[in-house]
């Protein structure tokens, strides 16, 4: 979410979920002293919603050496049986075997070329790779393939 506002490319976003739930620490990375994605709040479709089991999160971060974020978003997607929109490995390993679906940016861009918001994919990732978003040249060789490109 942090880097598609960053991109860009909240038009994607919103093109592809009518709501979207995120936990408090994905605010407060978004609002980091090297993020800019201030825009957030503005956002009608963004809703933020704290997830109650403070112990899961504590253990995804100890056990899991998961980010803040990354834990509270895996906790939140459990309880609210929510797909989770998650990039880093070690998070998308973490809650697959907790029984949470997942999905990653570039997997969404997929979804949203088949849906037509997108005209193309590569462009798209273009623009997140020039906000740091990492990614990969396998995965995105394998992307640019899924998408015809």
């Amino acid at each position: 979410m942090i880097a598609a506002e960053q991109a860009g490319l909240e038009h994607v976003l919103e093109g592809l979920f009518s709501s979207i739930i995120y936990p408090p620490a994905v605010w407060h990375e978004a609002l980091a002293p090297d993020r800019t994605a201030a825009g957030l709040s503005t956002r009608p479709w963004l809703k933020q919603l704290q997830a109650r089991d403070q112990v899961f999160i504590a253990e995804l971060i100890g056990r899991e050496r998961l980010s803040r974020a990354d834990a509270e978003v895996i906790a939140l997607a459990k309880q609210e049986k929510l797909l989770a929109v998650v990039d880093d490995r070690r998070a998308r390993g973490a809650a697959t075997e907790q029984g949470v679906r997942v999905i990653g940016l570039a997997g969404l861009l997929l979804i949203a070329k088949d849906a037509g918001i997108v005209a193309e994919v590569r462009p798209v990732l273009d623009a997140l790779a020039r906000t740091g978003f990492r990614l990969s040249e396998a995965i995105r060789r394998e992307i640019l393939r899924r998408a015809g490109e």
